[in-house]
């Protein structure tokens, strides 16, 4: 399970790997740069531009529009920058 941290800690949840791969794709998709970066290097201070990023996708009925909705919420309480890390420690 991979989940979203800030400058004060946990803030939610992203998901496994399977969502991992499926936002992945997205941003390799839709040419996505500030979501490829944040999913490679597992950080970002542009939280508003990821946010901006997953929000331009019409994810349909898919498995993924129900999650994005979830995350999104989630990275607008990010305060600073948005970590990613595969456990809470």
């Amino acid at each position: 399970m991979y989940y979203i941290y800030d400058q004060d800690g946990v803030v939610g949840d992203l998901g496994n790997t399977s969502v991992i791969s499926m936002f992945a794709d997205v941003a390799n998709e839709h040419n996505m740069t500030t979501l490829r970066r944040f999913l490679k290097n597992g950080f970002t201070i542009e939280v508003d531009r990821l946010i901006g990023e997953i929000e331009s996708v019409d994810y349909g009925a898919t498995e993924l529009a129900d999650i994005v909705e979830e995350i999104v919420g989630d990275l607008r309480k990010c305060k600073g920058m948005v970590i990613l890390n595969a456990g809470v420690e």
